[in-house]
């Protein structure tokens, strides 16, 4: 009997270092950044769109799981401000479009490691007259030791005619222009002191 409750106490023992070095190594949960502050988006390091204003500040107050934002941009020559609140609970939530004036979107938020995810659900639309189906998901990451967010957004087309075909132009096929599957706006953002 002392043998066997020597041999058990061993085996502790020899796992104590084992468990010790994986809470230190991060077999824990992930740390999630903090979004709170003021931010400008940097034009000369944001990819030029249409669909980026000419001026932009998200002025974020996070406390998990809710993240507040005020919005505030220049778009057409108007300048605009609008409330958001996201949760990272993926609860779901309806915020105000870009220059949408009072339309809604409804999004789901989680987190992807030190990466903040806001997807959207599938919408029709009409492009270069053809409706397609499109999805929008907004990925937002904090860089540069704290000082950079980078906001990257991502629509994905689907419709019967979304595949590129380099080689042969639509005018040449006698067919619309086709819709390329997906596109990237990329918004650089720099934390104010």
């Amino acid at each position: 009997m002392r043998a066997k409750q020597t041999f058990v106490t061993l085996l502790l023992l020899a796992c104590v270092p084992y468990f010790a070095a994986n809470a230190r190594t991060g077999h824990q949960k992930q740390a999630r950044p903090n979004l709170s502050g003021t931010w400008t988006m940097e034009q000369s390091k944001t990819k030029e769109s249409i669909l980026n204003p000419s001026e932009l500040t998200l002025i974020i107050a996070h406390q998990e799981p809710e993240i507040r934002i005020k919005r505030r941009f220049t778009l057409g020559g108007r300048q605009q401000e609008q409330g958001l609140i996201y949760y990272t609970d993926r609860r779901g939530e309806s915020n105000v479009t870009l220059g949408g004036g009072k339309n809604k979107s409804d999004s789901r938020t989680k987190w992807e490691g030190d990466r903040l995810v806001i997807r959207y659900p599938p919408y029709s639309a009409q492009i270069a007259r053809q409706s397609v189906t499109a999805q929008l998901e907004v990925e937002w990451q904090i860089q540069g030791g704290g000082g950079v967010l980078v906001e990257k957004l991502t629509t994905t087309y689907r419709g019967d005619n979304t595949s590129v075909d380099s080689s042969i132009s639509a005018s040449d096929r006698g067919a619309s222009p086709m819709i390329p599957p997906t596109l990237v706006v990329k918004r650089v953002y720099k934390k104010e002191p």
